[in-house]
């Protein structure tokens, strides 16, 4: 089976940095890398070319216009530059810990999407974090115990949303579908016609996809503490009044298609 990482980026070329080291080192690598480039400048190029030069493995730049935030738009166009037949996406501010990609690929199945998350790091340890460390794998025990008992509550959470779910008392988006960490066959992208580009600026895009997914009968499962990721410190990009959002109230409209009608077949096309 030939897997493909969506890495997604925009403008952190640091964390980018650390993100593809820390991808370079997997117990079981992926086939490719295909950075989704949501309009970075030449410091996140330079990044993919040096890091690209050292790894034995196909990586593919898949840059578009900066026109604001578009991470759904971002992502597929990731998915549009990659060859595998099993797409893990992973966020350019993560770091993947040795075994997330062989976690993601143990456990893929047709029909199903798999659920991981990740152990954010606070400002002054994500600061403290440097190339050698990753390429090392010294992030240290306590991190990493750290992470798999916060993962482990994570998971505990998606169990009980999918129990609720069989009982149809679930919220519609529950269990959450993270896009900084969790992967499916592409024909099952393909089935919703992948993340839907109407959603422009921050948040709900990669809740919107879960909803449709299983709208279409493709199966959460939930493996937040096998494939165990930490994510980078920034700012977050979200407005306080994101709830009041138009994304917000595209999420949670009735009359939502499975097949979105812009997507990685764009209305039109």
């Amino acid at each position: 089976m030939r897997v493909s990482i969506i890495l997604t980026t925009c403008n952190r070329p640091r964390s980018l940095l650390l993100s593809m080291l820390s991808l370079a080192r997997q117990d079981r690598p992926p086939d490719e890398i295909v950075i989704a480039d949501d309009g970075s400048g030449p410091e996140t190029a330079e990044v993919v070319r040096r890091v690209g030069e050292e790894l034995p493995i196909r990586i593919e730049h898949a840059w578009h216009d900066d026109l604001g935030w578009r991470v759904a738009a971002t992502r597929n166009n990731g998915v549009r530059a990659s060859s595998g037949e099993y797409l893990i996406f992973v966020d350019g501010d993560v770091l993947a810990d040795r075994g997330l990609v062989a976690a993601h690929v143990e456990q893929a199945g047709r029909g199903r999407f798999l659920l991981g998350n990740a152990l954010r790091l606070d400002e002054a340890t994500s600061a403290c974090i440097s190339e050698d460390d990753v390429r090392s794998g010294r992030l240290g025990l306590p991190l990493l115990q750290e992470a798999k008992s916060r993962l482990s509550k994570v998971h505990r959470r998606n169990q009980w949303h999918l129990f609720l779910r069989r009982l149809h008392l679930c919220k519609r988006h529950k269990p959450k579908l993270v896009g900084l960490n969790f992967s499916l066959y592409r024909s099952d992208l393909e089935r919703v016609n992948g993340f839907d580009e109407d959603f422009v600026g921050w948040g709900q895009e990669d809740d919107d996809l879960g909803m449709r997914l299983m709208l279409a009968g493709v199966r959460p499962k939930s493996i937040a503490p096998c494939a165990i990721a930490f994510h980078l410190y920034h700012a977050s990009s979200a407005s306080p009044a994101w709830h009041d959002s138009e994304n917000s109230q595209r999420l949670f409209r009735l009359d939502r298609p499975t097949f979105c009608d812009n997507g990685l077949v764009r209305s039109g096309e």
